[in-house]
């Protein structure tokens, strides 16, 4: 499993950040849009495991009402409070909760689409929105790296230090020293990338936003983890071996990236 974990970051790591870096703003909405579409694929296959039968165009229409909120702020900027966000998705949940055969089964499915609107959705919008700032690519990647340096501190350190249950209930292999050895990694590696790649942003501040963000993260994390617990699966997914799912790798990147946009707007 290790082994399979390593490869995949090796293999597709350089090629995710290099279009980050290297690649200019229309690639990084192609690749968002990418994500997004992994995201609510696997979303939808978790908390309602019919979709992945429909046939080709209501698949395509699945996705389609996924990301009408984003096709209307990209072409008109209307998307600026939640409100019209809130009242897109729980129009968009609506109509995906009638098309299901059992109409008795039609608000919690509503209420399961429209929390996985928004959990893809709002991802979306802060990613995209934090890459068009001034020096967004710079937060972007020192996102994904605090995020990411958190995750792999918390595996390791969990693994080999690791006694005190974090969370029995929600991820019994969780446990408070991975969770602090993440949070310090995040805090380091946030930290680090910040003072050498934008220098001109650092401060103090740098060093408290990256913990707060792996705080997020790991609260991502757990999130995911009740979630496929609820539905009684391991995995969101087996695109990333090793990994598991796209949700399963970059479910502290979905929760995280709201609040640092938050943060960015407000600061």
């Amino acid at each position: 499993m290790l082994l399979k974990r390593i490869i995949t970051a090796l293999t597709l790591g350089p090629i995710f950040f290099g279009t980050i870096w290297f690649g200019g703003s229309v690639l990084f909405f192609l690749l968002s849009i990418l994500l997004g579409t992994a995201f609510w694929a696997e979303f939808l296959g978790v908390i309602d495991p019919d979709s992945l039968e429909l046939k080709f165009f209501g698949k395509i229409l699945y996705v389609l009402l996924g990301f009408l909120p984003l096709v209307i702020w990209v072409t008109s900027g209307i998307f600026q409070d939640y409100l019209n966000w809130a009242y897109w998705y729980a129009l968009c949940a609506f109509i995906l909760a009638i098309m299901t055969t059992d109409l008795r089964a039609a608000f919690n499915k509503a209420s399961s689409y429209f929390l996985g609107l928004n959990y893809v959705g709002l991802f979306l919008f802060s990613f995209i929105s934090i890459r068009s700032m001034e020096k967004g690519r710079e937060y972007i990647v020192f996102l994904l790296i605090t995020v990411f340096a958190g995750d792999i501190l918390a595996y390791f350190v969990g693994k080999s230090l690791g006694t005190h249950k974090l969370a029995p209930r929600v991820s019994p292999k969780k446990t408070w020293e991975g969770a602090i050895g993440g949070l310090l990694g995040s805090i380091f590696a946030g930290t680090l990338f910040m003072y050498y790649f934008n220098p001109e942003d650092f401060t103090l501040f740098t060093v408290f936003l990256a913990g707060l963000i792996g705080v997020i993260a790991q609260m991502g994390d757990l999130f995911e983890s009740i979630l496929k617990r609820s539905f009684g699966i391991k995995d969101s997914g087996r695109l990333l071996p090793g990994h598991g799912g796209f949700l399963d790798r970059f479910d502290g990147v979905i929760f995280s990236a709201p609040l640092l946009y938050s943060v960015l707007r407000i600061f």
